[in-house]
């Protein structure tokens, strides 16, 4: 069965805030009991979509790939935002040391 775009589209809305629960839950912990519970987050939410459509919408093997492609896409972004946080921190924390000079 083929993945129509609209669904790659909004499964992949979704796995951003997956992947923040998850990560609030979690907390600083095991990284593959945090992707595989986003993953079964996001299987949930796609078998109560396909539950209500009453059909199989999308390939499970092909779904679960691209969750694994997007998880790791998600905490590599969150990674990103976390550093650049602290690269800001480092800024305003020099420029108070100028300004205090």
């Amino acid at each position: 069965m083929k993945i129509s775009l609209g669904t790659i589209l909004t499964i992949a809305q979704v796995i951003p805030g997956i992947v923040d629960s998850v990560q609030r839950i979690f907390g600083k912990g095991n990284g593959a009991q945090k992707k595989q519970a986003a993953k079964d987050a996001a299987t949930d939410i796609i078998m109560a979509v396909e539950g209500v459509a009453g059909k199989d919408l999308v390939d499970d093997q092909r779904v679960q790939n691209l969750l694994d492609e997007a998880i790791e896409l998600g905490v590599s972004q969150m990674k990103i935002v976390a550093r650049l946080r602290e690269i800001d921190e480092d800024i305003k924390a020099l420029r108070a040391a100028k300004d205090a000079a």
